[in-house]
Order: C-alpha cells, then sequence, then structure tokens
C-alpha cells in the first residue's frame, strides 16, 4: 500500500513542476506550451470522456480543448487556477459538441458505459481514494459512467479535477446549492451501488 505522505508529496512536487510550465507557457514559451501539452493531454481526453459519457465525441472535445489552451493561455491571469481554466474549456465544449450535435439531428444519446479498455487504463480515477481492488474500481468507474450526465459532470469535476463547489457551481452555471445537492445524490447512489 502507498504511503499517503509519499503521495501527497509526489502530487504537490508534480502540481509545482505544472504551475511552472504552465507560468512560463503563459508568458509566451513555445517549449513551455509544447511540455505542458504533453502533461495535460492524456488528462483531458480521460476528463472529455467521463464529462461526455461516452468515448464517441471526447476525441473531438479534448482536441478543440487543446486548441483552445495554445490559443488562449496568454490570456491566463492566474497561473494557479490553471485547472479551473482548463476545466471550463472542457465543459464549455462539451456543451458546444452537443448543441452542434443536436442541430445535425444527430441522436445526443448518452451511453451509459465507458469503453472497457479506457476504464482499465485509467485506474486512478475513483470518489473513494482508498480503494484497493481493481474489481472495486471498476465498478466505481461504471456506477459513475451510469450517473445522469450533470451528476456525472459535478463528480469529474469535484473528484477528478479536485474544484471546490463555488468553482464547480461557476463552471457549470449553476448555484451552489444545486452543485451540493446533485453531489450528495451522485454519492449516495455510487455507494448504494458498491454496497449492491
Amino acid at each position: 500500500m502507498a504511503n499517503p505522505k509519499t503521495e501527497y508529496k509526489r502530487d504537490a512536487s508534480v502540481k509545482k513542476e505544472i504551475d511552472t510550465i504552465v507560468e512560463a507557457a503563459s508568458k509566451g514559451d513555445k517549449d513551455a506550451l509544447s511540455e505542458l501539452c504533453n502533461h495535460i493531454s492524456r488528462d483531458v481526453f480521460y476528463m472529455s470522456t467521463f464529462i461526455l459519457g461516452k468515448s464517441e465525441g471526447a476525441e473531438d472535445i479534448a482536441q478543440e480543448a487543446m486548441y483552445d489552451v495554445c490559443k488562449h493561455i496568454h490570456s491566463l491571469k492566474k497561473p494557479k487556477a490553471f485547472r479551473k481554466w482548463l476545466s471550463t474549456i472542457i465543459v464549455n465544449r462539451k456543451n458546444e459538441y452537443l448543441r452542434e450535435q443536436q442541430k445535425r439531428g444527430v441522436n445526443v444519446e448518452i451511453c451509459k458505459y465507458i469503453e472497457e479498455s479506457l476504464m482499465e487504463e485509467r485506474n486512478d480515477f475513483v470518489p473513494v481514494a482508498s480503494l484497493e481492488n481493481r474489481e472495486l474500481m471498476y465498478v466505481v468507474k461504471n456506477l459513475i459512467s451510469e450517473l445522469p450526465d450533470r451528476q456525472r459532470e459535478i463528480v469529474v469535476l469535484r473528484y477528478y479535477e479536485d474544484l471546490k463547489i463555488t468553482e464547480i457551481a461557476k463552471i457549470m452555471n449553476i448555484s451552489f446549492q444545486c452543485v451540493s445537492q446533485q453531489l450528495s445524490i451522485a454519492n449516495k447512489k455510487i455507494k448504494r451501488g458498491i454496497n449492491e
């Protein structure tokens, strides 16, 4: 079992490294921007997939989000707010993607399961940090993918992006109470699913 203190120190050092890269990229350093894109590209795709609820279309959302990062990184005033800024971009791109699909008359049915290969590949995305059992992690990921769109999006932003409820409310343009309520309902559903 991993030592929580060691995990925290590693997470803190990675965060500090990314903060440094973001700051350099926002000041016009092209090498730093390239390095930043390498650091975040996989996470952007995973987050797009989880928020959308399926992998189809997530690649488009991720590519558009990465384009936005490259194009607008200079406008980021607070490099420490990068994760929140990136989450806002991904959520906005997801909303835009769904609107475009509806305009085209494409059936926008959100599938209830994320591809098994993606699930196996990303074992660290669970809202309960103490889960060690791979099978149980798989169950939790499936439970998250079965949540209604808004609840799934809130769970992803809260536990994957580690954003505060107030930040999630701003990103999703909904009230603090709505985020709290939806998060509570989602957590209860996940716990009930685990117990079953």
